[in-house]
Parts: C-alpha cells; sequence; structure tokens
C-alpha cells in the first residue's frame, strides 16, 4: 500500500488530488461534510494562505482511503506542537476517513502503521480530529488498538435525532408529546397577529424558486441571534459565511439535495430552515434561526413542529438529523443521541511523545461501543 502525503498550497494542488478523491467518494458511504468540494471550499474562504495536506494511502484499485488535513501550531506547556487538524469546521458530523468499503479493513490498519511516516512527510507532531461520528470512528479506534497507537479519544459534542414510528400518532403522544402541544398553542397566537404561511421548497422545485427561498432565508439570518453572535463575537465574517453558504447552496440544488422551510408571518419569514434530504426517509436540519423580535412567540418550535408531520406525510420522513451541537431546543425533541468524538494521535519527534506520555495516552484497551445517551423508541 502507498502512502500519499502532499502539501495543498495552490490551486493547481488542489486540482492534482481531485479525480482520485472525487473518484473514492463516488464508491464510498455518501459524506455530506467531507469530501474534495467541501475541503477545498472551506480553506479556500476561510484559511487563504495556510497549508492543508492531502492523506491518502494507494491500493491495487486505487485510492483505497483519504482525508485532508489543516496545518497548525498549537500552544501547549512542551511549547508550540506543529499539528494536522480535521477541517470540521461547519460540520455536522465527519467520518475520521473516507474510505473504500471493499478495502476498509486494509487501509485503516495500512493508515495506522504508517502514523509515523504521515509525520516525518508532513512535519507535524500529532494530528487532532473533531466532529468525527462516533460508529463511523469505531473501525479506526479498533485499527490503532491493533497496531498499539497510542491515542487519546474523548466525547467532544453530541448528534442528536428524531427517530419517527410509521405511525405519527405514536409520535404525537410519545415524550414531545408536552412540547408539540405547546407549539399548536403558540401557532394559535400567532395567528391573532396576522396571516401564517407555511412554506417548503424542496429540491423537486425549479432552481429559480429555490433560489427565491433561499434568497428570503439569507435575509432572515441577518435578524437571528447567530447573525448578532458572529457580529459580536468577531469570530468569523457573516457576510463572508453567507457567501459560502451561497456557494453550498448552488452545489445542493445540482446535487438534489436542497430545501429551504420558512414561516411567514403577512408574507414575511420569521422562521426558517436550511435542510438537505438525501433519501431513504432520512432528513438533515443543517441550519435553523428565527427573526428576534418575534422570540417570544417561538416560531422555531412552530415550524419544527409543522415541518416533522409535513415531511412523515409528504416525504415519508422517518429520521429528523440535528446535528453536531447539543442545544437545549434539539434535546427536547430529540429521541437519540450519538456521540462526536475527538481523537488526538502523537506522530513522531519527542514533543509529540512527550504529549502522549504526559496525557498518559496508551492503546485503548477496546474499541467500546458508542453509547446511545437517549434511546427513547416508541
Amino acid at each position: 500500500m502507498r502512502l500519499r502525503v502532499e502539501a495543498l498550497e495552490t490551486a493547481r494542488d488542489w486540482e492534482a488530488v481531485r479525480a482520485p478523491l472525487q473518484a473514492l467518494e463516488a464508491r464510498a458511504p455518501r459524506a455530506l461534510w467531507a469530501g474534495w468540494s467541501w475541503w477545498e471550499r472551506l480553506v479556500r474562504f476561510f484559511h487563504p494562505g495556510e497549508r492543508a495536506w492531502f492523506l491518502g494511502l494507494e491500493g491495487g484499485t486505487g485510492l483505497q482511503a483519504a482525508t485532508v488535513v489543516l496545518e497548525s501550531l498549537r500552544r501547549t506547556r512542551l511549547g508550540p506542537l506543529r499539528r494536522l487538524r480535521s477541517l470540521d469546521a461547519l460540520a455536522l458530523r465527519q467520518p475520521p476517513w473516507i474510505l473504500d468499503p471493499e478495502a476498509q479493513e486494509e487501509a485503516l490498519q495500512g493508515a495506522a502503521a504508517l502514523l509515523p511516516e504521515i509525520g516525518r512527510r508532513s512535519g507535524a507532531e500529532f494530528w487532532s480530529a473533531y466532529r468525527v461520528h462516533g460508529p463511523e470512528a469505531r473501525p479506526w479506534i479498533e485499527a490503532l488498538r491493533r497496531r498499539r497507537r497510542s491515542h487519546r479519544r474523548r466525547v467532544f459534542s453530541l448528534s442528536q435525532s428524531l427517530h419517527l414510528p410509521e405511525d405519527l400518532e405514536a409520535w404525537r403522544m410519545g415524550p414531545s408529546r408536552k412540547d408539540r402541544r405547546d407549539a399548536e398553542r403558540r401557532l394559535r397566537r400567532l395567528r391573532e397577529q396576522g396571516e401564517v404561511g407555511f412554506e417548503r421548497c424542496t429540491a423537486d422545485a425549479k432552481p429559480a424558486e429555490l433560489r427565491r427561498a433561499w434568497g428570503d432565508f439569507q435575509e432572515l439570518r441577518r435578524r437571528t441571534w447567530q447573525w448578532r453572535w458572529a457580529v459580536e463575537s468577531g469570530r468569523v465574517d457573516p457576510v463572508l459565511l453567507g457567501e459560502f453558504y451561497d456557494e453550498v447552496f448552488e452545489e445542493q440544488i445540482r446535487e438534489g439535495l436542497a430545501e429551504i422551510l420558512l414561516l411567514r408571518l403577512d408574507g414575511h419569514a420569521i422562521a426558517g430552515g436550511w435542510n438537505l434530504r438525501t433519501g431513504g426517509g432520512r432528513l438533515w436540519m443543517y441550519l435553523m434561526g428565527y427573526d428576534q423580535a418575534f422570540r417570544k412567540a417561538g416560531p422555531g418550535s412552530i415550524l419544527f413542529a409543522w415541518s416533522v408531520e409535513d415531511g412523515h406525510r409528504r416525504f415519508g420522513d422517518r429520521i429528523v438529523e440535528f446535528g453536531a451541537e447539543a442545544l437545549d431546543w434539539k434535546r427536547k425533541w430529540a429521541n437519540r443521541e450519538e456521540e462526536l468524538l475527538e481523537l488526538e494521535l502523537p506522530l513522531r519527534g519527542w514533543r509529540g511523545r512527550l504529549w502522549a506520555l504526559r496525557n498518559r495516552l496508551g492503546p485503548s484497551p477496546s474499541a467500546e461501543p458508542v453509547r446511545s445517551a437517549r434511546d427513547n423508541d416508541y
């Protein structure tokens, strides 16, 4: 198995890995927030001038495992450590590698064996990966254990989801019934203020209709708490983020994934959602927001409760994925939680080894199954 460790510093570098990486993506299980176009766009928008690295393993059938990571410095008590870190920003969750399903075990064993070589070629001393989906991480953790590779694993966040029964009445009378009834009461009160309308613009709509709904959603975002936080914290430029989202949404239109939800009062959007519909009854809620001027009316809860019933009836939705941040409003509605992990691996060098020793890293005794913190089946 041949290891590829290639710096990605120019557009030409990115183009050189595009074809083999996208060919691997076509064979692998779909990863919405991992892949050539997602990683290239993240670096181009938010890390211009920084060095990314392509890590790949090639076998007899071509590329069998790949990922792209960002080079950075991390300050520690041992001094600055050069590290590779996952491109996980704005992702709901990620696999540790994009893998050819026909060569998964061989590729992961090879990657674990070649960790020191990855460090030598990249100059990095350790590797940090965040928002790693627990079930997808298990084979990688097992490969590290078998190769006796030191690593640290801890919970980064929780990925929450709502699993719906065939008979929606069971959900209506289930653990979320209090919240659903509260949303119904809020809807009745909202209708006293004006004309209320719901809109769901799906991939079946004409692109012009999707873009119109997207424009309304983007305009709504400027009145949300998320926009205010971005402006006040200075951690991200909300205008630049909007331009990034514009590109992502256009790609999702082409791929037939995009969906926009809007709750309107007298024609004006007061709550909205950006979803991805991937088939098989699974819906991903990527972004939701509401106009802060209507916070007490609960427009977000109203829109969500309506969308669950509408999606179940019209599209056969059975799983609604909420994403990577374990927020209270998600916890109210969710009935499943899966761990998203942080994995840290020493690669090479005395500082990398000391870092491992200081953190008492050692081969994991077992690849423990990911727990389900809440599992309220109907």
